[in-house]
């Protein structure tokens, strides 16, 4: 999944895949819930006649959770064109943020981009526009979700929440037309809509992975958004842009270690990306995988060690996905690498 280019499955996996065992897939499965891939699995396993392959019980997993994000998005959709339609009656322009961007004009499939809210940036200067857009909507701040300085959380009577952003703080130096371009969307038609330009996008996407990181490890969607956005706009990429837009070195050097990543998979990554990360340590799939199941027990930290043992013990059952041993054992190595990465990228960037 790593690669989306649209190429004819090897012989050799698509044997593999063929021959696995409900057992064998019970555990891949597993393995992969935690990562938000079940519907673009599905798609990808139905588009090269592959589905009927697998195993009743996982093809059901698979085509359920496919059958909920398409329920889902699709009201998230019809919400989004309706506050656009509203923005574009009122002359204000309305910026666009992952989720639904990627699943209308991204992904192969708009069910195939799981997306939990609506996240809309005002233009600069017309939050108060955009708070009060979305009221006439409708929507009511929402007190289940944390304040924050820059955004609120809204929420309407059929359960779909908007994050409403005031400005994007690793922005704020930077023109507003600087970093947006008007789009198209494919299934919205006859509005205006913003989103960033593919630099910003880059940099924003690995903004956004390295702050959640420390409390979630990586989720494989969002290295999956990285790789689509690649697929389309790998050519309108500078290097340079991309590493002023980003700012931190711990994010800037993650974003390289994911691209060569990303490279070593068959995506079309800019030379000059993975000229600036030869000197850092490989990021592999499995490393990836393995964060996703230590991090969110809050590892080393004490607290962390207490939940996993309690979780082991059955004294306190926790939905977390489980690490297993040898993910214990290579944890330290993962953060030593993480560690050094930063300021590797930051001698290779002078």
């Amino acid at each position: 999944m790593l690669n989306p280019r649209r190429e004819p499955v090897p012989a050799e996996l698509r044997r593999a895949l063929s021959c696995a065992t409900e057992q064998q897939w019970r555990l891949a499965l597993d393995l992969l819930a935690p990562h938000k891939v079940f519907p673009l699995l599905a798609h990808q396993l139905g588009e090269a006649s592959l589905l009927e392959h697998v195993p009743a019980t996982a093809r059901a997993r698979l085509l359920e959770v496919q059958s909920e994000v398409r329920a889902r998005n699709a009201l998230l959709l019809l919400t989004t064109a309706r506050l656009l339609r509203m923005a574009s009656e009122r002359g204000e322009g309305t910026l666009l943020l992952k989720g639904i961007l990627f699943a209308d004009s991204y992904y192969p499939d708009f069910a195939t981009r799981p997306m939990s809210d609506i996240d809309l940036v005002a233009v600069r200067g017309r939050d108060e526009a955009l708070f009060a857009m979305l009221a006439d909507a409708g929507f009511r701040p929402s007190f289940h979700h944390i304040v924050q300085d820059h955004s609120i959380t809204f929420m309407n009577r059929e359960g779909v929440f908007c994050d409403a952003h005031r400005t994007l703080p690793m922005f704020e130096s930077e023109p507003f037309h600087r970093i947006t371009r008007e789009v198209e969307l494919k299934r919205i038609r006859g509005v205006r809509a913003l989103s960033l330009e593919p630099n910003a996008m880059v940099a924003h996407l690995a903004s956004h992975m390295h702050g959640h990181a420390r409390e979630l490890g990586f989720v494989l969607l969002w290295v999956l958004d990285l790789a689509f956005v690649l697929r389309r706009s790998a050519a309108e990429l500078d290097a340079v842009r991309v590493r002023k837009l980003v700012g931190d070195d711990a994010a800037w050097a993650l974003l390289l270690r994911l691209l060569r990543l990303l490279a070593s998979a068959g995506c079309e990554v800019p030379p000059a990306f993975l000229h600036a990360a030869r000197a850092l340590p490989t990021l592999t799939l499995p490393a990836l995988l393995r964060q996703r199941r230590i991090t969110p027990w809050g590892l080393p930290a004490p607290m962390g060690w207490a939940r996993l043992v309690a979780h082991r013990l059955r004294l306190h059952r926790s939905d977390r996905p489980e690490p297993s041993l040898p993910d214990l054992l290579l944890w330290p190595y993962d953060e030593l690498a993480a560690r050094v990465s930063s300021p590797l990228a930051r001698v290779a960037a002078r």
